[in-house]
This record gives structure tokens, sequence and C-alpha cells, in this order.
């Protein structure tokens, strides 16, 4: 994220500096120098204003995000299984295959609920 913020600052500042050199650059190009604004070339204030707002609200969203990150979509992950729960379920197949008595089983199955964190 440090990453991704450095690089929305760095963007932001390049974007301001080049629209301000540019400004000056083309006033400077201006045959009458210093009369430019008499002229009425308020579009290139403008834009120039449009840019940097631009510039500026994009450094605030990436800064916001970087701060809240948007919350996960889908459901939430399933719980982890208990810890017994392979126990519980060999000792199942055991008395289903009838290797042990029903009440053997029960026995089995008390001991792994007491014992159980």
């Amino acid at each position: 994220m440090q990453r991704t913020r450095a690089l929305a600052i760095g963007t932001v500042a390049g974007a301001i500096t080049a629209v301000v050199f540019a400004g000056n650059a083309s006033a400077a190009g201006d045959r009458d120098f210093g009369y430019g604004y008499r002229r009425h070339h308020w579009g290139a204030a403008l834009l120039m204003f449009l840019v940097i707002a631009a510039a500026v609200a994009l450094l605030i969203v990436v800064l916001w995000r970087g701060r809240n990150p948007p919350l996960a979509a889908g459901p939430a992950p399933a719980p982890p299984p208990s810890p017994t729960f392979n126990a519980q379920s060999i000792l199942a197949d055991r008395l289903a295959r009838g290797e042990i008595s029903p009440e053997d089983y029960r026995a089995a199955i008390s001991v792994l609920r007491e014992t159980s964190p």
C-alpha cells in the first residue's frame, strides 16, 4: 500500500508541475508577453485548474482507499471443524461396520466430548 500511495503522490506532483510549466511556457511564447489575460485567455487557466483539481481528487481517493480497504465480497468463510470431528467420524464408521458395539461407541463419544477443548 505504501508503494501505491507514493505512486499517487508522485503522479499528482508531476501533473501539477507539468501544468504549471506548460502554462508558463505558453505564456512566454506569446509575442506580447504579459498581456495574455487581457486577451481573455481564461480557457487555459480553467484547464489548468481542472487538471490540478482532478489530480488532487485522485490523490484523495487513493489515500482514502488505503485507509479504508473495500469489504471482501462473498459469503463468510465456514468455521473450522471441531478438533474431535475426525475421531467422531472414525467411531461412527467402526460402529457401522460392526467393529464396536453401541455401548462402546457411546462411551468413546462421551469421552471425546468431555475432553474437547
